[in-house]
């Protein structure tokens, strides 16, 4: 009678104990009909799942297979240098979307400044800059319906057209003619920071040319760590201090 007593008190604790563990599943009371109904749709969900599982794998199979076949027939490679090819084309587009929203502020913060008479002035002085930085290959920069062009003897082009260097040895030009026509102002001294840094060695020597003749005028001080363009300076006699 004892250990009757013991196994019914085992049991009922054992109750208890799985009672405490389908409390948070089962909140409610289900009855054996409904709990058999609960495990046959969650066999059926499972079984749903597995099938999605295989089908998936199935496809990163059929995926491995191909991406193996385009790495043998060299297509892969192909694809992978187009790809950086397009994200070079992209940056540069930024890059110069950026530049010409630099360009049109200025410009039109130019303008506003700018009288009807002084205009014609800045474009001269504008294109004698420009020709002496670009080896006299551009002859005249105008303004044509709100857009800059600069002309050579064989071409015409809008200031959007050119190249990210020229453009800024146009952009160098503009603003040199325009302190340049501030000869009433006191301007000195112009500061200059590392301001070429799209240009290649012979862009870098005519800088340094159109500096020496604005410099007749007007104190120019560059700052730069650019051994080269120090070269270019003591080329045309201008000072360099090194620190």
């Amino acid at each position: 009678m004892v250990e009757t007593v013991g196994n019914y008190t085992k049991k009922l604790a054992r109750k208890e104990e799985l009672a405490a563990i389908l409390q948070p599943i089962f909140p409610e009371d289900i009855t054996f009909s409904q709990l058999e109904q609960y495990l046959a749709e969650k066999k059926a969900k499972q079984e749903e799942l597995q099938e999605k599982v295989n089908q998936l794998l199935e496809e990163k199979q059929r995926l491995q297979l191909q991406v193996e076949h385009l790495q043998k027939n060299g297509t892969l490679d192909a694809l992978y240098q187009e790809e950086n090819r397009m994200l070079s084309e992209i940056h540069e587009t930024a890059l110069k979307w950026s530049t010409n929203q630099m360009l049109i502020a200025f410009l039109s913060d130019l303008a506003t400044e700018l009288s009807e008479q002084q205009l014609p002035q800045l474009l001269k002085q504008t294109t004698r800059y420009f020709a002496l930085l670009t080896d006299q290959r551009y002859q005249k920069v105008t303004l044509d319906g709100g857009v800059i062009h600069v002309s050579s003897q064989e071409e015409d082009f809008a200031i959007y057209e050119l190249s990210t260097g020229t453009k800024d040895q146009l952009i160098m030009a503009i603003r040199f003619a325009y302190l340049f026509m501030q000869k009433e102002r006191s301007v000195s001294p112009v500061i200059i920071d590392d301001g070429w840094l799209h240009y290649d060695s012979k862009r870098k020597e005519n800088l340094a040319k159109l500096l020496s003749d604005f410099g007749e005028n007007y104190q120019v001080i560059c700052l730069s760590s650019d051994k080269e363009m120090a070269s270019y300076y003591q080329k045309f006699n201008q000072s360099v201090i090194k620190f």
